[in-house]
C-alpha cells in the first residue's frame, strides 16, 4: 500500500487538507499585521469585513471539519455533519477564487493572481467531498 492510499483509505484526504488550509488561512489572518492589503482582499475590506471576522469564520468552520472528519473515522454515522462543513468550505473557498478573481476582471491589476486557482482546486475538492459525504449519507444507518 502506498503513502497516498493510506492517507486517502476512506476517500477523506481532500476534506482533511482543505480543513486544514482554512485554519492555517485563519492562523494566517490571526497573526499581526495587516493581510488585507492584498489583492485578493481589498474587495472584501471595502465590503467591511475585517481581519478577525474571516479569521473567527474560517477557524471555527475549519475546526469543526477537523473535528467531525476525527469522529467520522472512529463513528461512521456522520456524513451530513461532513456534508454540511464539506458546503460551507465549498462556499468559503467559492468567494476567495471570485475575490482574487475580482481585481483583474475591474482592471484594477493587469495579472491574474496566482491564488485564483489555489482556491478554485481547494472549491473543487470541497464539491467532491459534497458529493462523496451525500454518497455515504445515503447508505449510512441512523440509530435512535
Amino acid at each position: 500500500m502506498t503513502f497516498l492510499e493510506v492517507l486517502d483509505r476512506h476517500g477523506r484526504f481532500g476534506a482533511w487538507m482543505t480543513s486544514a488550509a482554512m485554519v492555517l488561512i485563519a492562523m494566517t489572518f490571526a497573526l499581526p499585521g495587516d493581510s488585507m492589503r492584498f489583492s485578493q482582499w481589498w474587495a472584501l475590506r471595502d465590503l467591511g469585513f475585517k481581519e478577525v471576522t474571516i479569521a473567527t469564520f474560517a477557524m471555527c468552520v475549519g475546526s469543526c471539519r477537523l473535528l467531525i472528519l476525527w469522529v467520522n473515522g472512529a463513528w461512521h454515522r456522520t456524513p451530513l455533519l461532513r456534508g454540511i462543513g464539506a458546503v460551507a468550505g465549498l462556499c468559503f473557498y467559492g468567494v476567495m477564487a471570485i475575490l482574487s478573481l475580482w481585481p483583474w476582471l475591474s482592471g484594477a491589476v493587469s495579472a491574474l493572481d496566482t491564488l485564483t486557482a489555489v482556491y478554485a482546486v481547494l472549491a473543487a475538492a470541497d464539491l467532491r467531498e459534497c458529493h462523496r459525504a451525500g454518497f455515504d449519507h445515503r447508505g449510512a444507518k441512523l440509530v435512535a
